[in-house]
């Protein structure tokens, strides 16, 4: 059997070390998307934009700084850009929601992603507004 190098067995061989090679990287992406730590990280950095969001003396605050907790403008696209320049200065994709409407960004920012929601004062409608920051890795 001179010059037979692909034999039924070699065959075999190469396919069973490829389908361990593929089990091997799905396990690899799977474990480092569900890691704790990363997921801790990714729930840290949520809060972290929802504070320079909610917090009256952030260059990309949503918050009126003469009041408590209350909305500095109603028009959504004005919400839109100052959340632009804050997704533009971190390192994270940033999406938010305010009462299920789209302000900034869209819910298929990415996997794995945190979520983290906020209630403020909307004096010029007076009302409870839910505001919810997805954050996901870029």
């Amino acid at each position: 059997m001179k010059g037979q190098y692909f034999t039924i067995d070699v065959i075999i061989a190469g396919v069973v070390a490829l389908l361990v090679l593929i089990l091997l990287i799905n396990y690899w992406q799977y474990s480092l998307e569900n890691n704790t730590l990363y997921r801790d990280s990714l729930n840290k950095e949520a809060i972290r934009v929802s504070l320079l969001l909610f917090s009256k003396n952030s260059d990309f605050s949503l918050i009126n700084s003469s009041s408590i907790s209350a909305l500095k403008t109603d028009n959504v696209s004005e919400m839109a850009k100052i959340i632009g320049k804050l997704n533009d200065s971190v390192y994270v994709k940033v999406s938010v929601f305010m009462d299920g409407q789209k302000v900034f960004g869209g819910k298929d920012i990415g996997f794995p992603q945190a979520k983290v929601s906020r209630m403020v004062w909307d004096p010029y409608e007076e009302k409870l507004r839910r505001i919810d920051i997805y954050v996901s890795r870029v």
